[in-house]
């Protein structure tokens, strides 16, 4: 599922999406549970749990706290996850398969700058069967997600100040 948003710090459309992955947690469920914990936590703090059910409002509340620990470390091993020349296995991980993204980052800027952005240069540009693909599939999605997670820092949008140095609030630039 997938939606449009326009806003005017960004300057473009950019899109979110909703994905059910396998083996991890629903989404909602997750974010469900820990809206739920804040409301029972800012009740407790007014008093307004019953002293019968202070014990299952603290159960709620700690359930809440591993939900958020959960999509948070969730949420970070998705952007630090590696690309691969191939198929590789959960517990199969060999660096020597693992896709140079730094590599294909500073091609991209170089060309970018260099105002060489045609079907060869900007992965977005193309269809995965135009002959300008790699023909490692692989690489041609790696370099799709590469170029679709680009973030140059704008100081009123995202509070990013290499000079002050104040982080970006979508912590660019992430670290390997």
């Amino acid at each position: 599922m997938g939606r449009v948003e326009f806003t005017e710090t960004r300057g473009v459309q950019h899109w979110h999406f909703l994905v059910k992955l396998p083996n991890v947690l629903d989404t909602s469920l997750l974010g469900r549970i820990i809206h739920n914990g804040r409301v029972v936590r800012q009740e407790l703090k007014h008093g307004n749990i019953q002293p019968a059910k202070r014990e299952e409002a603290w159960q709620m509340i700690e359930m809440s706290l591993l939900a958020s620990q959960y999509a948070a470390l969730f949420a970070h091993s998705i952007s630090r996850a590696s690309f691969c020349t191939e198929d590789v296995g959960i517990d199969d991980h060999d660096d020597k398969k693992v896709i140079p993204l730094e590599d294909y980052s500073k091609e991209f800027a170089t060309n970018y700058k260099q105002g060489k952005i045609d079907l060869k240069t900007h992965p977005i540009m193309r269809r995965f069967d135009d002959q300008e693909c790699d023909p490692n599939v692989h690489k041609e999605v790696a370099r799709v997600a590469l170029v679709s997670c680009l973030h140059q820092c704008i100081r009123r949008s995202c509070g990013g100040d290499e000079l002050a140095g104040l982080r970006c609030r979508f912590d660019f630039p992430k670290k390997r």
